[in-house]
């Protein structure tokens, strides 16, 4: 209570009304700093004293606060004040009776009282005679000075009276509205389905307000707040005039439609989005919103957090209490984000991430607090499970490492064994090389020795012409074991056949089909077709090549 005392005074200081507290009898008990623009005195001056010592004497019907408590709210109908410079000013004052815990009996009083911002000048009877002309001349000057629209019409709805704000609004001139029916000026539908039905209200004594569509000719369609206020005769307690006190309220009515949808809007995405909403004051002293997820998250009810603004840390996990010590230096760092579990009533677990910023004034003060809550529990699982996900992946690959070194060990081992046998088989490589030379060799100067001297001498007796073909053939031959033309036509870029090979060798000594067809003892058409598939292997084919010349050309 505290609290809310101190911000309700804060409110009564800055309030541009006057706001007063009475004792049940009427006596001022506080009056705020707005007495000095309303009358002209000072708190110190009022507090003590009866209003009622302020009032005109033609207003003392209203017989001050001291006899209101009766009512628990009040309003009274407008009446004059006196300023301390001696003028008076027009007012009216709204209340409310606090009546007292227990026996119902009645308490303090407090009022609000407004300047109402007009003059009547049309009740210059009700002012004394001395001061008549200057009070007039006053009330004149407020009324055509004051930014709000004032006219006074009578029980014919004639215009007796209005002011330059309401001359100026309508874009006309003042011989062109007094003395002239309302309904003359207004729409005739604006009139009978509003302005006349609010007029014949105002006429039996009631204080009338309404807001109407009005299309102003330059302007367009315009709100219009209508204040009627019942003013009395000179002799009569007869309703004879009213005042109309007119405003316009489009840019307000637009302004609130605005709000209203942004408001809409904000609602709209606060109390249905899964995240808490929140807004409070400093220290989380008051909480000023938190949007309905709160009781989903929490488990929790929004009412007891508004009336406990502290009850959410019953929900927090004991090991994460340690985080909201100091909640103001923990705001007053500026932007703010932490996580902590909360136990909600079914035993249940939940991560909370809780992000949000001080709002400050021009002097940097902190004003509110703006949070989003969101539950994150599922994040926390899905990092858990990544973690540990991770954590089995590292073991993995560090076993997938330890194997893949071992296996790189064993082929280490297995290439220096496999180095060691190439080198081995290298040297049976070479040893056979040498093996075969030798064995060439020795062919050679066996052939040399025991054959070639042996042919000599059957060269030089008498053979006939087949045996000399036979002698030349077996010279031929072991020529070619000293001649590389026999491993050429060997090898697999020609791959003759043992037969495809013989023949070559006797078309290289000049031999023709018939005559190798005889020492082969084959067909002469079989030398031919032999022929033509060495041909082929050589590359001979089609081309006007000798392969005699070309078999002696390989070396």
């Amino acid at each position: 209570m505290e609290r809310n005392d101190g911000f309700y005074q804060l409110l009564a200081e800055y309030s541009s009304d006057l706001v007063t507290l009475h004792s049940p009898d009427g006596v001022c008990m506080y009056v705020s700093p707005a007495c000095r623009d309303l009358i002209g005195y000072g708190p110190e001056e009022l507090v003590g004293r009866m209003p009622s010592e302020f009032f005109h004497s033609d207003d003392l019907e209203i017989k001050g606060l001291e006899t209101i408590p009766g009512k628990e709210r009040f309003h009274t109908r407008p009446y004059r004040i006196r300023h301390k410079n001696g003028h008076y000013v027009w007012v009216e004052t709204t209340g409310r009776t606090v009546m007292k815990s227990g026996a119902g009996e009645a308490g303090s009083i407090v009022a609000t009282t407004r300047d109402l911002g007009w003059g009547k000048s049309l009740e210059r009877q009700t002012i004394p005679s001395e001061n008549k002309d200057r009070l007039f001349e006053e009330y004149e000057k407020v009324l055509e000075s004051t930014p709000n629209m004032v006219c006074v019409v009578d029980r014919e709805y004639t215009f007796r009276m209005v002011n330059h704000a309401y001359l100026a609004y309508r874009g006309a001139k003042r011989d062109e509205v007094i003395g002239r029916k309302a309904f003359e000026l207004l729409p005739e539908n604006v009139f009978n389905q509003t302005v006349r039905s609010f007029l014949e209200k105002s006429f039996k004594g009631e204080r009338v307000k309404y807001e109407m569509e009005y299309a102003h000719p330059d302007k367009g369609p315009r709100w219009l707040e209508v204040n009627y206020y019942p003013i009395k005769g000179i002799d009569s307690e007869e309703v004879d005039r009213v005042a109309a006190l007119i405003l316009d309220i489009t840019e307000k009515k637009q302004f609130l439609k605005e709000l209203q949808e942004k408001e809409e809007k904000f609602r709209l995405i606060t109390e249905t989005v899964q995240d808490v909403f929140w807004v409070s004051t400093p220290g989380i002293q008051e909480m000023l919103y938190v949007s309905p997820a709160y009781e989903t998250a929490w488990g929790r009810s929004r009412k007891r957090l508004y009336e406990e603004p502290h009850s959410f840390l019953d929900a927090i996990h004991p090991d994460d209490r340690k985080k909201f010590r100091n909640f103001e230096a923990l705001h007053a760092r500026g932007v703010w984000n932490y996580e902590y579990r909360i136990l909600r009533p079914d035993k249940s677990v939940a991560w909370v991430q809780d992000r949000g910023y001080p709002v400050t004034d021009d002097a940097g003060n902190i004003r509110f607090l703006v949070g989003v809550a969101a539950d994150v529990t599922e994040l926390k699982q899905f990092q858990e499970e990544l973690k540990k996900i991770n954590r089995n992946l590292d073991k993995k690959v560090k076993n997938r490492t330890a194997d893949l070194e071992n296996a790189n060990r064993e082929l280490q081992e297995k290439t220096e064994t496999l180095r060691e046998l190439n080198t081995a088989l290298r040297v049976v490589i070479d040893n056979k090389d040498e093996a075969r030379e030798d064995l060439k060799e020795h062919v050679i100067s066996h052939l040399k020795t025991h054959i070639v001297p042996y042919l000599d001498k059957l060269k030089l007796s008498s053979l006939d012409p087949l045996q000399e073909t036979y002698v030349k053939v077996i010279e031929f031959n072991i020529e070619q074991a000293f001649d590389p033309l026999v491993s050429k036509l060997n090898s697999r870029y020609f791959n003759l056949s043992p037969a495809e090979i013989k023949i070559a060798n006797l078309i290289k000594i000049g031999k023709t089909s018939k005559e190798i067809a005889g020492v082969m003892n084959i067909s002469k058409g079989t030398v031919d077709w032999h022929r033509i598939q060495i041909r082929k292997k050589m590359g001979l084919q089609n081309k006007k090549i000798s392969l005699r010349n070309k078999l002696c050309s390989l070396k």
